[in-house]
């Protein structure tokens, strides 16, 4: 009896803390200490992990395009991702891996690309661009290494849809 009602507690108390966000673009759902903190664009959504030193940044931009030119946007996306970590902290180092693409059963492009910084900061980026808009989303972790971003990596796409 006294375990059950530990266990109600906890999860009353919402020490379990996972989070789900869904909407018409993408849905995500993370269980553990994941919270979504509140932000100003209503396009973008951001969650962390205060045990794991994560943060998972997810954003859209509805569009309108054609098949043949998903692969030019996928492309311009890879360019403008790649010059945003560049200038987003000048005083370091940004090391990238080769990117790569796939064309997920869902439909559309996906374009994905890890790396880390000179700070110990690793983080993965993967797009995802469909006639009808483009998902973003960035992973980061404090002071790991590529075995653990790896595995971040296939966590979070794997509880995460478009």
């Amino acid at each position: 009896m006294r375990g059950i009602l530990l266990v109600l507690l906890f999860l009353y108390t919402g020490a379990s803390g996972a989070v789900e966000i869904k909407n018409d673009y993408f849905r995500l759902s993370l269980p553990g200490d994941w919270k979504q903190q509140k932000g100003s664009d209503p396009e973008q959504f951001v969650v962390v992990s205060d045990s794991r030193k994560a943060q998972i940044t997810i954003s859209y931009i509805p569009m309108n395009a054609k098949g043949r030119d998903l692969n030019v946007i996928a492309s311009k996306l890879l360019e403008f991702r790649f010059a945003a970590e560049r200038e987003a902290t000048p005083d370091r180092e940004v090391f990238f891996s080769e990117p790569w693409s796939s064309a997920p059963a869902s439909g559309g492009i996906q374009v994905n690309y890890m790396g880390h910084d000179s700070l110990g900061r690793y983080f993965f980026f993967s797009g995802f661009i469909t006639e009808t808009h483009t998902t973003s989303v960035t992973g980061e972790l404090e002071h790991s290494d590529e075995p653990s971003l790896h595995a971040f990596y296939r966590e979070v796409l794997t509880n995460f849809g478009y």
